[in-house]
């Protein structure tokens, strides 16, 4: 019966031993890389390529590349125990005419975003502010189970002729653009929300 237990509890040391190589160290990152990018690959509609993937018990680092200039970095902490997120995000595409090949129009310019991730694994909040069209933009999106719950958004004096050239239009047009957007329920069967919108 002793030895018996004694092999169990070996081949439990074992297991969890090798786990935590494999999950949470560097030599354990490098075996992972290859199945997260290609599980990226997977749900991504654009090609990311995982230029850096860093993750221990508590704390995760990850750099995607999307073609030259254009990154997301992620990085901070979270907890397998309590299922939370504690994360800092760092969007730059920095040169969207490179991912115009990807689009169904060409695209100019730039889109600078950044902010924090914070809640659990199955419900949290993704806020952050942005320069969009040369604007002020503050945004705040909560997720339940991956998809989208509810979303705000404040964008002010941003600027139409800057939008226009982002998305491949003529410069028919010039000013600001003000718009608030609350939208409280985003399932198109039963859309519910406001806009204001200033231009």
């Amino acid at each position: 019966m002793k030895k018996t237990l004694l092999i169990l509890t070996l081949l439990l040391l074992f297991i969890l031993t090798l786990s935590y190589t494999i999950l949470f160290t560097s030599l354990g990152n490098s075996i992972l890389r290859p199945y997260v990018q290609a599980r990226i690959n997977e749900h991504s509609p654009l090609p990311l390529t995982l230029k850096t993937f860093d993750l221990d018990i508590n704390a995760l680092h990850i750099y995607l590349e999307l073609e030259e200039k254009n990154n997301l970095l992620v990085s901070g902490n979270y907890s397998l125990f309590t299922q939370t997120l504690d994360l800092d995000y760092l969007l730059n595409l920095s040169d969207l005419s490179r991912i115009s090949t990807h689009s169904k129009r060409p695209l100019a310019g730039r889109i600078h975003t950044s902010g924090k991730i914070t809640g659990t694994f199955d419900h949290f909040t993704l806020k952050g502010e942005s320069d969009l069209a040369q604007g002020k933009s503050d945004y705040a999106l909560v997720f339940q189970d991956f998809s989208l719950l509810k979303a705000a958004l404040k964008s002010e004096h941003a600027r139409i002729e800057t939008l226009l050239k982002m998305l491949g239009e003529p410069l028919y047009a010039h000013g600001n653009i003000d718009l608030h957007l609350q939208l409280n329920d985003p399932d198109p069967a039963h859309q519910k929300g406001s806009i204001a919108l200033d231009i």
